[in-house]
């Protein structure tokens, strides 16, 4: 019996895995693109059909299913591995950053190398639309990889964005001016590139009153006269209090903070205000515990009363 080997390659990220015999009588091998037309038998799984999936699930169980991968190899950080013959069947990905290389057979040099967006938007050949894109917030290819006897799904680190985030990762400071102001809103969104793993901080965050005294957000109660919590949305996670979106201590690129709040894209929070604060003042930054998975990226805006600050 010939046994042909499926993954589905979902990087987040989720890979996974198929070993099968073969229906001669359906003309095409399993995986294949004409499997993806046939929509009669798309939902049926073949005879002696073995699958499995890599995914980058939190080795903790504690949630944060993003970021982690099986070991690195040098400047590699290895999302898949397996013994052929098989076929990779899908590949998704929630942060599609950094350089893509996919070993087949040969464990020496990649037969695959390239951008990793690149087999998404149609710039790496014959990865194209609609079988690749871009949609639901991740990143996606139905595009069969086959091999014979060995499969290494790779990735890299852009030293473009490595660049980048080395500096975006730092604290930066937010001042909006509250004079006899009533309504403050404070609002996080993605950066353009998708929500996965943007742990956003609104860290120290405070209302400062005309004589240098200071009321902490996540100190504002129901009962609090000066300032009430009108609504508090978010795309992940809940709105913490001094701790982050993954309940761990609030933390920017190593500075730690007691005081602040930790929330996610697309977050929007909004205060009803007594008109009685100066200004309101907070770092604000990605938390260490997103850059710790080498992804994550968030825009911080302020409004006082409807105008941007």
């Amino acid at each position: 019996m010939r046994k042909n080997m499926v993954l589905w390659l979902a990087a987040a990220v989720a890979l996974g895995v198929c070993l099968s015999s073969h229906g001669q009588e359906k003309g095409y091998l399993p995986g294949s693109v004409k499997a993806l037309v046939d929509l009669e038998n798309l939902p049926v799984v073949d005879g002696g059909v073995r699958d499995g999936m890599f995914a980058s699930t939190d080795p903790e169980q504690r949630g944060r299913d993003c970021g982690n991968f099986m070991r690195q190899d040098g400047d590699e950080y290895v999302m898949a591995e397996m013994e052929g013959p098989g076929v990779v069947t899908r590949i998704w990905s929630a942060n599609a950053h950094g350089k893509l290389r996919i070993y087949i057979d040969d464990k020496s040099k990649p037969a695959i190398e390239c951008m990793f967006k690149d087999i998404f938007e149609d710039r790496f050949p014959p990865f194209q639309s609609p079988i690749s894109g871009k949609s639901s917030g991740g990143w996606y290819s139905y595009w069969p990889i086959s091999y014979g006897k060995y499969c290494k799904i790779a990735v890299t680190e852009d030293p473009e964005i490595t660049a980048e985030r080395e500096e975006a990762r730092k604290p930066r400071k937010v001042s909006v001016s509250l004079k006899n102001a009533r309504e403050l809103k404070l609002i996080v969104d993605d950066a353009g590139d998708g929500y996965g793993n943007d742990h956003a901080d609104w860290a120290d965050a405070k209302l400062v009153r005309a004589d240098g005294s200071v009321l902490y957000l996540s100190d504002v109660r129901e009962d609090t006269p000066e300032a009430k919590m009108l609504s508090a949305e978010q795309g992940w996670g809940k709105l913490m209090m001094d701790r982050s979106v993954g309940d761990n201590e609030l933390s920017i690129d190593g500075k730690k903070y007691k005081k602040g709040l930790g929330t996610h894209p697309k977050g929007e929070i909004v205060y009803e205000l007594a008109g009685r604060f100066e200004k309101f003042e907070a770092e604000v930054g990605l938390d260490d515990e997103s850059q710790k998975r080498r992804s994550g990226s968030a825009v911080f805006k302020g409004e006082e009363d409807g105008k941007q600050r």
